[in-house]
């Protein structure tokens, strides 16, 4: 068991390192006109890019990716998202700097509550980062299935989990469950779909709008 287990989570591993750099927002509009281009903070020479979509509320929500997904799987719900005056920025990477990053470029565009968004191992990243610099502007957090993580520990950020009860890697966020601090909601489908995958399966509808109840204030 302690094998599988290893295994499972050795597949998972992202990248974690934090560093510190500036921002390059792009003068064009992207194609569909409601978004602009971001560069990310280089780390080690790697640089990540987003997609902001501008919003005119005090919430924003800032989107991280895992394996086999990109950015633009955030769009749909960074669309509706839009559409309720909330903006968000989708990041191409779900490694630890780049959640710093997310949560400075936001706070540079006037947002004063930001929530994040990651499934899987980002999930984990999310956890981990917080757990060593927990920035007063974050009040919210989802996690698809999370891949482990430090448990928060703080009463002020309000918590979303989401996880397949037929997934087999979900037994972290079963974990995690009883770790993190109230305020928390945990919700279960009768799904074996992990992480993001759970927005593209039966359950699609009704876990999108568990998401976006919880995120616009």
């Amino acid at each position: 068991m302690l094998k599988k287990v290893a295994i499972i989570v050795s597949i998972a591993i992202l990248t974690e390192s934090i560093g510190c750099a500036s921002y390059c927002l792009a003068d064009q509009k992207i194609s569909s006109g409601n978004f602009d281009r971001v560069t990310m903070p280089p780390m080690e020479g790697v640089v990540s890019e987003a997609a902001y979509f501008a919003g005119s509320s005090r919430q924003a929500v800032a989107f991280f990716r895992t394996l086999n997904f990109t950015k633009e799987d955030w769009y749909p719900l960074a669309k509706q998202l839009q559409q309720m005056k909330v903006g968000s920025l989708c990041v191409d990477s779900g490694a630890g700097h780049d959640v710093i990053h997310a949560i400075k470029f936001l706070s540079s565009k006037g947002f004063q509550n930001i929530a994040l968004v990651g499934g899987s191992a980002a999930g984990r990243v999310i956890l981990n980062t917080l757990s060593e610099s927990l920035d007063e502007r974050v009040n919210k957090m989802v996690l698809l299935a999370p891949m482990g993580g430090t448990p928060l520990k703080n009463n002020s950020v309000q918590k979303l989990i989401l996880v397949g009860k037929k997934d087999p890697m979900g037994l972290y966020a079963y974990m995690l469950k009883d770790q993190i601090s109230e305020p928390k909601i945990f919700k279960e489908y009768d799904t074996p779909r992990h992480a993001q995958h759970l927005l593209s399966g039966e359950f699609k509808e009704e876990i999108t709008q568990a998401m976006l109840t919880f995120l616009v204030p």
